[in-house]
């Protein structure tokens, strides 16, 4: 249970630091400056959860290769929807 927390949480903050980004390609406008604090807020509570299902070393392992995975998956999958569009 704990592990899919930390997923969807760690997928929440790691998309809302996206979507804060001048650069996004999500949205026509990035979202304001003030949603970095939920960002914040998600990503540490998933680190949290994590350490609930692992020891301290490996929960901050896991930790942030999820987010490393997470902040290199999302630009392509905005290429996957800007493809879509232009068909």
């Amino acid at each position: 249970m704990f592990q899919i927390i930390a997923l969807i949480t760690s997928i929440c903050g790691v998309l809302t630091f996206y979507l804060c980004h001048k650069n996004q390609r999500i949205f026509a406008r990035p979202l304001p400056q003030k949603m970095k604090v939920l960002a914040y807020t998600n990503v540490i509570l998933a680190l949290i959860a994590w350490q609930q299902i692992q020891s301290p070393i490996s929960a901050v392992f896991i930790w942030l290769m999820t987010l490393m995975l997470i902040f290199i998956a999302i630009p392509f999958f905005t290429l996957f929807k800007n493809a879509g569009a232009k068909s």
